[in-house]
């Protein structure tokens, strides 16, 4: 309010900004596998990161598909390739706005039909890391995300893998690697956005893992969950997105867990959906970490459908976008 001389005092000027609500930072949970059966979905649920309300349903992909790559900007969440309803793969990239059901965009394809890449972006580029094209590949692609068009290439990653979790900072994308044709892998490597060229290797991961995520803010990413000799995790490792170096133990999910998504916003990183049995009933658990801290995960809010198998996941305020 003005003081009696029509002139706002700085007291109350920064109480009333203060007193301003705080915008909902979306993030998007894109198709995956539902329940007990490998059945796959096309349900779309949109989550706001700041609140513990229940995700909403919030549209349909294009086609029902698990095993997606999803990032985004700060305005649409993309969905590209994934294994569809009869196990293949398909090249198809799709937007989906965080603000509007209805907004669905085919965008483009992929360079090739492709099942269980990972994704990561900046606030203007979108890469495609690896996944299986009749077999693990070591592609990178990308689109720049502000024009439709099919992906271009970029360079290799330093191995070919897929099942893998991937985060970025405005500047960097980082590729936790998850298996090859032949082994699982720890590796880890990164790339500079901006540019195009080969993938450097950055260090290993604590362990080795495929179906995991992974998320960042502006300096720190961020790896969880997955499954290992036909076991399942709960582990959760850092790295500091501008150094090298080998991954470091953050804590631990609440249970163990398969293919679940991850996203996050500036400060907390959220890990969604998943199985913590083999071949067991899809979860609807959000949990939620803070990202520059370290410790356990714990329980925060619900999907309003059960999920699993690596579906896509793309948030309004990742780290990238910083």
């Amino acid at each position: 309010m003005p003081n009696f001389n029509g002139v706002w005092s700085l007291t109350t000027q920064i109480q009333y900004v203060s007193d301003w609500p705080v915008p909902p930072q979306f993030a998007l949970v894109m198709g995956g596998a539902i329940q007990t059966s490998t059945a796959k979905t096309n349900v779309v649920q949109r989550f706001n990161t700041l609140s513990t309300a229940t995700a909403v349903d919030f549209g349909d992909l294009l086609a029902a598909k698990q095993d997606a790559a999803g990032f985004g900007s700060t305005t649409v969440g993309f969905c590209a390739g994934g294994r569809p309803a009869d196990n293949t793969r398909v090249d198809v990239i799709e937007t989906h706005s965080y603000q509007n059901s209805a907004t669905i965009v085919d965008f483009g394809n992929l360079t090739a039909a492709n099942r269980q890449p990972t994704g990561l972006s900046n606030s203007t580029r979108g890469v495609i890391s690896g996944g299986d094209e009749d077999g693990s590949v070591n592609v990178l692609q990308y689109v720049t995300m502000a024009s439709a068009g099919n992906a271009t290439d970029f360079g290799d990653s330093t191995n070919a893998h897929r099942s893998s979790a991937a985060c970025a900072s405005s500047t960097r994308g980082i590729t936790f690697m998850g298996e090859s044709d032949s082994a699982l892998l720890n590796i880890i490597d990164y790339i500079t956005i901006g540019s195009t060229g080969n993938a450097t290797d950055f260090g290993d991961m604590t362990v080795t893992h495929n179906n995991h995520c992974g998320f960042s803010n502006s300096t720190r990413g961020i790896r969880a969950a997955g499954s290992s000799g036909g076991g399942y995790h709960n582990e959760i490792d850092y790295i500091t997105i501008a150094s090298t170096g080998n991954a470091t133990d953050f804590g631990d999910l609440l249970d163990v867990n398969n293919g679940p998504t991850g996203f996050c916003n500036s400060t907390h990183g959220f890990i969604a959906g998943g199985e913590n049995l083999n071949d067991s009933v899809a979860l609807d658990t959000i949990q939620r970490i803070t990202i520059a801290s370290t410790g356990n995960a714990a329980d925060y809010a619900d999907l309003v459908t059960a999920v699993k198998r690596r579906p896509a996941a793309a948030s309004s305020a990742h780290g990238g976008l910083a």
